[in-house]
């Protein structure tokens, strides 16, 4: 597991961290050791430490320059610029990623390696390893990345988009969204895509397989990772109906 050292994103792959391991799958975390911390000291609903198969693996990041600008309260897009100091990072762990691949590759049949989509970079020189193989684990909705991918060429019609989907015209434009500082190195960055998660989403998932609009046909539905108990008290029954659904 390679993730983006940022919360939402540490978190999720340390959940499925989990899932995996429940299978008897040996799984190797790798981050910066603050970002290990942070992210097992923020875990809700299980302990890192009860699983044996979990093991973490530590970072050692150089010192390198921090352009990242200051925050700018009346900056036409609101977006947590220290973020990307975040994709930086990934520029310079590179090698220590690779050698751990390295290590692990002979004591395995097969080694799988995940990694955040924002982050392909770190993981590139895994398919020269003869049994290691990549995928990308996408944290965001299959809705905002077809959405990317439908601005980027030309908002072109489909046919396949479904009537209740077509709000998907009213989306704020990426320059809207994000600083040009993001956008840079977000394009140095993108390559894969692979990984979705979304009961709710089958008609951008489809969109995504079908028009390759990942770089491949291959996308799946992964979820979900936070432990959930379900009351069966009555008053479960006075819930609403959006909330019983989602505890199915």
């Amino acid at each position: 597991m390679v993730p983006l050292p940022a919360q939402g994103h540490l978190n999720q792959l340390l959940h499925l961290s989990r899932l995996v391991a429940a299978r008897d799958i040996p799984v190797h975390y790798e981050a910066g050791e603050a970002h290990i911390r942070q992210a097992r000291t923020r875990l809700h609903g299980w302990d890192p430490s009860s699983s044996p198969s979990i093991h973490f693996h530590p970072l050692t990041t150089p010192p390198f320059p921090n352009p990242t600008p200051i925050p700018n309260p009346n900056s036409p897009t609101i977006f947590p610029a220290h973020l990307i100091l975040s994709l930086l990072y990934s520029m310079h762990v590179r090698q220590p990623v690779f050698e751990l691949a390295q290590r692990l590759a002979p004591t395995a049949r097969r080694l799988v390696v995940l990694y955040d989509s924002s982050i392909p970079y770190i993981v590139q020189d895994v398919p020269a390893l003869p049994n290691a193989a990549s995928y990308c684990f996408h944290s965001i909705a299959a809705f905002s990345v077809y959405s990317f991918h439908w601005e980027y060429t030309g908002k072109t019609k489909t046919t396949k988009l479904k009537n209740e989907a077509s709000f998907i015209e009213q989306v704020p434009s990426a320059e809207r969204c994000f600083p040009p500082e993001f956008a840079e190195v977000m394009q140095f960055q993108h390559n894969l895509l692979k990984f979705i998660s979304g009961d709710i989403e089958a008609a951008f998932l489809d969109l995504l397989a079908d028009e390759k609009s990942t770089g491949t046909g291959n996308v799946w539905v992964v979820g979900p990772f936070n432990p959930v108990s379900v009351s069966e008290s009555k008053q479960s029954e006075e819930r609403d109906a959006s909330l019983k659904w989602l505890d199915k």
